[in-house]
Parts: C-alpha cells; sequence; structure tokens
C-alpha cells in the first residue's frame, strides 16, 4: 500500500519535473528561433536599405543627366533618352517623363503616353512648380497615368539657363525594382531571400 503511494508519487513527480523540463526547453528553442528571426528581419532591412539607396543614388545620376542635357540642347532629349537606354537606363520598365513648366506631358517613352496630357496636379510637380528648390523629390507609389501602373515616381526640376522653373524630369520605377535583390540572399538559420 504505502509502498505503492510511495512509488507512484515518485513517478509522478518524476514525469512533471520531465515535463516541465522538456516545456522548458521548448521555451528556449523557441526563443532562440525568434531572436534568430529578428536578426534575419534586422539584416534585411539593412540590405534593403543599402540596395535601394544605392539605386536611388544611380536614379538621381540619371535624372541629373537627364536635365543637364535638356538644358543644354532641348532637341536632343529623346537622343540622350536613347543613349542612356544602352547603358545606365537599360531598364525597359522605368520609363523617362518631362512636364514642360505648365504641367504637360512634354516627353515620354512610355508606349502608353498620351500627348500634352496635364500632370500639372501631381504632388512632384506642384512640389517644384511651388518653388521647393532644386533637390531630388521621391514620390509615395501612385497609379501614373502615363505609364498606366503603379510606380514610385523619382523627380528632378528643371530650371532654364536663366534659372526659371521649367518643369520637372522623372523616371517612373516599379517598385519591385528598388527591393529586387537579382539574387538570393542567405540570412542565418534557414531563411533565404529571393
Amino acid at each position: 500500500g504505502c509502498r505503492n503511494v510511495l512509488w507512484l508519487a515518485a513517478v509522478v513527480m518524476l514525469s512533471c519535473i520531465m515535463l516541465y523540463a522538456e516545456n522548458r526547453e521548448a521555451v528556449r528553442h523557441e526563443q532562440l528561433m525568434l531572436k534568430d528571426f529578428r536578426g534575419d528581419v534586422a539584416d534585411l532591412a539593412r540590405i534593403s536599405e543599402v540596395i535601394i539607396g544605392g539605386r536611388l543614388q544611380e536614379y538621381d545620376k540619371i535624372l541629373l543627366v537627364l536635365r543637364d542635357s535638356f538644358v543644354a540642347e532641348p532637341e536632343r532629349f529623346a537622343e540622350t533618352v536613347r543613349l542612356l537606354r544602352s547603358g545606365p537606363l537599360a531598364d525597359r520598365e522605368i520609363l523617362v517623363v518631362r512636364n514642360d513648366r505648365d504641367g504637360y506631358l512634354a516627353f515620354t517613352d512610355s508606349p502608353n503616353a498620351k500627348p500634352g496630357l496635364y500632370l500639372g496636379k501631381s504632388e512632384y510637380f506642384r512640389h517644384f512648380a511651388d518653388g521647393a528648390g532644386d533637390g531630388l523629390y521621391i514620390s509615395t507609389p501612385l497609379f501614373g497615368r502615363v505609364t498606366q501602373r503603379y510606380s514610385i515616381p523619382v523627380v528632378r526640376p528643371v530650371y532654364d539657363k536663366g534659372g526659371n522653373f521649367n518643369g520637372v524630369v522623372a523616371l517612373s520605377v516599379r517598385q519591385d525594382a528598388l527591393v529586387n535583390f537579382g539574387s538570393s540572399l542567405k540570412l542565418s538559420g534557414d531563411t533565404i531571400v529571393t
């Protein structure tokens, strides 16, 4: 009797201790996995920031070339775009748009373009037309009336030789073009980003 009860109590107690230890190990393992996941997310955020920042710098350089070309020889703007298409602007999904000083579409290499389309109410155009200066403007994603797709306008103002506002030049960039890593990235653990 009493021995069996003691024996049964010892077995129950040992089972409880083993279950508690297994549960603690499962919780510890889950915490380690969560820590790895958080590290992966932080790594991915840093990698994305570097990649996106680098791409935006490339786009800004292209915009400066386009703007300088237009100011120097406006009649050769389309030729400059064609030349850039064989090099730094090879991605045909990134479209070039130029609005004149009144906000009308003056140039694009988009096949969906409607000549003379009024774009003067767009946030990026208003930004510069209202005197914001000479910085790079990166719009929130929007559905482009010229491109007929969602994209991120990356924009620079154009000033004539006298320093007067003369419209904008923009690249219409697909959102996925900014975050496309080009190949898979292996992070810690089993995480692979493509």
